[in-house]
């Protein structure tokens, strides 16, 4: 995957992420992609850890908030850092998704922020004549 093309959002005690893409897919994808790229430096990509995830939600904030979530909710517990995301939405409310990546490196990889929560403050997911748009705050 291509670098994601977000912005940092500057937010008091927080830290947030401006996501931009051409499809409701894609920007997804750059949303986990900045996700991962703003919490570490990480050495070599690696895909040995294969994660399948479905998830279902009533807006593409529900689903937005509910992806990212579920990526945090298995880097913390699992010690998982993921380099490729494939994302599906084959009708709306529906995510499906294979995500691949691997193990945390203590000594090649640096974690450079610890994401406590995905927020719902500030959150949206909008599609405008030029792509679509997200913006997230995380509790940092």
């Amino acid at each position: 995957m291509e670098k994601p093309l977000y912005d940092i959002i500057d937010h008091t005690a927080d830290m947030g992420i401006r996501v931009h893409a051409k499809t409701r897919e894609g920007l997804f994808e750059s949303g986990a992609a900045a996700f991962f790229d703003i919490i570490g430096e990480w050495g070599k990509p690696g895909t040995s850890h294969v994660h399948k995830i479905r998830l279902e939600g009533e807006t593409n904030e529900d689903l937005f908030h509910g992806w990212l979530d579920e990526l945090n909710f298995l880097h913390q517990t699992r010690d998982l850092v993921f380099f490729e995301f494939d994302v599906r939405i084959p009708r709306n409310g529906l995510l499906e998704a294979t995500v691949r990546g691997r193990k945390i490196n203590r000594v090649e990889d640096a974690l450079l922020v610890e994401i406590k929560a995905v927020t719902h403050h500030e959150l949206r997911v909008e599609e405008e004549a030029d792509g679509w748009h997200a913006s997230v705050i995380f509790d940092v």
